[in-house]
């Protein structure tokens, strides 16, 4: 799952100065939380993608050793 927050904050930016809203307290408000759900966004997938790297590192340790015991096993039969 890719985020694309450039993305997001363009349609925030977007949403902002669209409707009109002056710089104002409820704006700085907006803002503020749409950082912190942008922050959370990007805390999140860097969490998924560290557990992904995990996973991938260990499925490649247990496909590369179990390919060399399969050659290894070959070599002793020839």
């Amino acid at each position: 799952m890719s985020i694309n927050i450039k993305t997001i904050q363009k349609l925030i930016a977007r949403s902002i100065f669209s409707s009109g809203m002056k710089r104002n307290f409820y704006r700085d408000q907006f803002l503020t939380f749409a950082k912190f759900i942008l922050l959370r966004l990007v805390s999140r997938e860097k969490r998924i993608i560290s557990s992904l790297t995990l996973f991938y590192r260990d499925f490649l340790y247990f496909l590369v050793s179990g390919l060399l015991r399969k050659w290894k096993r070959a070599e002793m039969l020839r």
